[in-house]
């Protein structure tokens, strides 16, 4: 992700959350606090600490188990491992696609259940390249950036307040330096963690070979137990399939109360109401 993908973290710096940037190595990750939280600089140093030893437990095992870091099928458990490391290797099983393909959606997602305690917080949105994690009590819309396509910012899933943390990760074809083996512009998927959502993002997205099979993928993608809802973006082909209320937003900006602010995350956007 460029740093120009990046301006719209200056968006959401609103009422309803306070955010900030996290580096580490390559990773550059976004969070999102309602103001009531601790947001004290020792609170952020140990968001960054976690979000580090979090790549650390990847790196090493990768390290241990180098098959780990390249196979893009599944592989299979056994023995004793970080938390993070089972979270990718359950994931990735589910999916049917390698343990790295849901890396950054298993960071975002341990990230954001580590600030929901840690700070205190009441809302917490994590961005990872891409991959989000969301609990929130009142109402958030997730809308999608699917690159050149004419769909881009302007379709939006609606998530409801206090329905519990989630994880809405998007794969793309044409977006991103992720590798994919479908054409998808985007391919979202919603689950109850960003693990899984990362991983069922990738198998579907690596489908898409054409706009023909695209409402019949999102139709068996959302059929799936642990998907609550998918969309899917190849040009001006448009597919959903859910549990979320699709809207169609205007692409303005507006911080009017009610409105909706755009906050790109990579390969999708996030907006919220002030």
């Amino acid at each position: 992700m460029t740093e120009r993908a990046r301006t719209y973290r200056i968006l959401c710096d609103s009422l309803r959350f306070r955010s900030f940037t996290l580096r580490y190595k390559d990773a550059d990750v976004w969070m999102a606090i309602d103001p009531s939280a601790d947001l004290s600089g020792e609170a952020r140093w140990e968001c960054l600490r976690y979000l580090a030893g979090l790549y650390r437990q990847v790196e090493e095992h990768i390290r241990r188990c180098p098959e780990f870091g390249v196979s893009m099928q599944p592989l299979p458990g056994g023995g004793e491992y970080p938390r993070i490391i089972g979270d990718m290797l359950r994931a990735a099983r589910a999916a049917g696609v390698g343990p790295m393909a849901a890396v950054a959606g298993a960071v975002a997602d341990h990230l954001g259940r580590f600030a929901l305690k840690r700070l205190q917080a009441q809302q917490v949105v994590v961005e990872n390249g891409g991959d989000v994690f969301v609990s929130v009590t009142d109402p958030i819309a997730v809308g999608i950036h699917a690159g050149a396509s004419p769909m881009t910012s302007r379709l939006a899933l609606e998530i409801e307040g206090d329905s519990g943390p989630l994880g809405i990760c998007t794969s793309s074809g044409t977006v991103g330096h992720a590798y994919s083996a479908g054409c998808a512009d985007a391919f979202c998927i919603v689950c109850s963690d960003a693990a899984r959502a990362d991983a069922y993002a990738t198998l579907w997205a690596n489908q898409v070979k054409g706009p023909g099979a695209l409402r019949t993928l999102v139709k068996k993608a959302a059929a799936q137990p642990e998907i609550n809802s998918a969309l899917a973006v190849l040009g001006d082909q448009l597919a959903y399939c859910g549990i979320h209320r699709l809207r169609f937003p205007s692409s303005e900006p507006s911080r009017s109360k009610g409105q909706a602010v755009p906050v790109y995350t990579g390969e999708g956007m996030v907006r919220h109401g002030d």
